[in-house]
């Protein structure tokens, strides 16, 4: 009887569990690809040339906060969206090679100059660590960034990929490190490299020779955590810390639960 008794309490919990985890998520209603929320919880998405889409109600209805009803052209990039620690959200404009910010939750909205006056590869990824700090990257390796909240740019290719190597990841903190991920099947330059903002001709490769790394992120404590295959080709996904260059691996996961920073 107490067995019985036991088997129906944790069958009770586990349901409350299981229903305490459903209440987390909520479906947001949207046709649009989601960007990302800002600090104060609004959201954002992609609305083709209809321009920037917020939410405000967790994504019940949507309204045009940037586009051509507002008297604004563009085409904003959904692998571009970013949120400073001050707030600032910004997105990249397309056509016109701009970021483009708010600092009011995306009631006004003000466009750094270009960062190119040519044509350039499609960005992968915008990192916003601080107000001043903006970088903009491709698969290829081509990096722009400014130091003084876009109204200078600087720019810089990186000259150690070969074939068809690509950066799948890029992040950057609040001190100017920048940390590369390249990927690629034939494991001969993939890994993690690392420079800075003020040497960035200077990279160094400091963790994972000939391991494909897929994504990074910083944790809470400003550490990096990254995903990769392993060097063997095997199909599981290594995970793996990185802190102040002592790098340890501390779990592997199924290729399924891999997604550290998703894209």
């Amino acid at each position: 009887m107490k067995r019985l008794v036991s088997i129906i309490i944790l069958c009770l919990g586990c349901m409350g569990i299981l229903e305490a985890q459903e209440n987390i998520w909520k479906r947001i209603n949207s046709n649009s690809p989601i960007l990302g929320a800002a600090s104060n919880g609004d959201l954002y998405a992609m609305g083709g040339y209809s321009g920037l889409l917020r939410s405000q109600d967790e994504g019940e209805t949507w309204q045009v906060v940037l586009g051509y009803e507002t008297g604004f052209s563009g085409y904003f990039n959904q692998h571009c969206f970013a949120v400073s620690p001050e707030g600032r959200i910004c997105v990249f404009n397309d056509n016109q090679q701009t970021v483009v910010y708010s600092d009011d939750n995306g009631d006004t909205w003000q466009q750094t100059p270009s960062i190119s006056s040519c044509a350039m590869p499609d960005k992968a990824g915008l990192c916003v660590p601080t107000n001043d700090i903006m970088v903009v990257w491709a698969e290829n390796g081509e990096i722009s960034y400014t130091l003084d909240g876009g109204e200078t740019w600087e720019g810089w290719i990186l000259d150690f990929l070969e074939n068809s190597e690509s950066v799948s990841d890029l992040l950057v903190n609040e001190n100017g490190d920048v940390y590369v991920s390249v990927d690629y099947y034939i494991m001969n330059i993939v890994g993690i490299y690392h420079s800075t903002l003020s040497g960035i001709q200077n990279w160094e490769l400091v963790a994972f020779e000939g391991v494909s790394i897929k994504d990074m992120a910083f944790d809470p404590e400003g550490n990096v955590v990254a995903c990769g295959y392993n060097a063997d080709g095997s199909s599981k996904e290594l995970c793996t810390r990185l802190t102040s260059w002592d790098f340890r691996q501390f779990f592997l996961i199924p290729p399924t639960m891999a997604s550290i920073s998703p894209r």
